[in-house]
């Protein structure tokens, strides 16, 4: 979630298709934490709503728990080859977006900032 909302906070200082894709990617990102509280039964939408208050208020160890409800991160364990497959798919495909969508042109981010 945080890379999420990091990836969405420099979104915001972007425009045009550069940001749709960056919110693309950031989307992509809660994937993971979305399908954990839906496995568990929890309602997607409201565990992705509060896992993202939770960390905007600076709780870096929020996630969903085993119970599928966010709160902090205590002895779970999980596979480590999931999150890096999921990730370099949803990189891949937001590299290729931005490459179709640019058709020659170059974008630049410097210090936050689309160019």
């Amino acid at each position: 979630m945080a890379a999420s909302l990091r990836v969405r906070e420099a979104a915001e200082k972007c425009s045009g298709r550069e940001r749709l894709s960056m919110e693309a990617f950031s989307r992509a990102l809660e994937a993971i934490p979305a399908a954990l509280a839906t496995n568990t039964g929890e309602d997607r939408i409201d565990s992705l709503l509060e896992l993202r208050s939770m960390h905007r208020a600076g709780n870096s160890n929020a996630g969903i728990t085993q119970s599928g409800k966010p709160g902090d991160i205590v002895d779970v364990w999980l596979p480590a080859t999931t999150p890096v497959y999921v990730l370099a798919g949803q990189t891949t495909i937001a590299g290729e977006t931005i490459l179709a969508d640019l058709s020659g042109k170059t974008a630049e981010i410097t210090d936050g900032v689309c160019r």
